[in-house]
């Protein structure tokens, strides 16, 4: 129950085309997270084409295949549903956000995140308080968002994530979700990338993570988004 703050990461996003063996074309999308030698793997999707007819169904008998195995061995696993307009809620969950981080209502934006539902009222308050700060770092730095675009797949870029809770209790809170992408242009830092992930709880479609980014092959890119990570530590 302990409020250990928000995690934030540099990360750098990386997708792969790929052909599988049964399955044909697909693709592997890698989230990566900095570390003092390298790069550690800190999340791994498997896809396929979304022009490809039954994507969504063989997708969907994939994951109820992995969820069964995981409960089998023991983990807890949250079954809420997730509803055929996700992506349009999720895309909704994100022009709120851009609307009230634009205008720096903070508050706003952090009301839209999910928080581990054991914080006590304290606790919740001081997580609360920590993402807006964390915000206020992103306006500071990044600048506003003046434009943005769904990108129908992801792309490379290197990033600041920032989400709630700590990482013990996303590993065990496995929550149903979306991620989307979108092509961004900020004030300060110029073009750029948004990546946004959606958990579905109880309390309906919330967001788990937020990531503001800069494209890999800008120069220094990597040296500003370590600068700016550090300044929100």
């Amino acid at each position: 129950k302990d409020a250990t703050g928000p995690v934030i990461m540099a990360i750098t996003t990386v997708t792969y085309k790929v052909k599988f063996s049964k399955e044909g074309y697909g693709f592997i999308t890698f989230d990566m997270i900095q570390v003092p030698d390298g790069y550690d793997i800190m999340e791994i999707y498997y896809g396929l084409p979304s022009k490809r007819i039954d994507a969504k169904q063989r997708l969907q008998e994939i994951n109820t295949k992995i969820i069964q195995d995981q409960q089998t061995s023991g983990f807890t696993i949250t079954t809420e549903s997730t509803d055929n307009e996700d992506v349009e809620s999720l895309e909704t969950k994100l022009k709120t956000f851009i609307d009230k981080y634009n205008f720096r209502h903070f508050d706003i934006c952090a009301d839209l995140f999910h928080y581990n539902p054991a914080y006590t009222e304290t606790e919740l308050e001081l997580e609360k308080k920590k993402m807006i700060k964390y915000f206020e770092v992103f306006w500071d730095e990044f600048g506003t968002v003046e434009s943005n675009s769904l990108l129908l797949t992801s792309t490379n870029f290197l990033s600041v994530a920032v989400m709630p809770n700590d990482i013990d209790y996303w590993n065990k809170a496995l929550f149903p979700g979306k991620q989307l992408y979108y092509q961004v242009k900020f004030s300060k830092e110029g073009n750029g990338y948004i990546e946004i992930v959606s958990c579905q709880t109880k309390k309906g479609l919330q967001l788990k993570s937020i990531s503001f980014g800069l494209p890999v092959d800008r120069k220094n890119a990597k040296e500003r988004i370590l600068d700016i990570s550090n300044k929100i530590k």
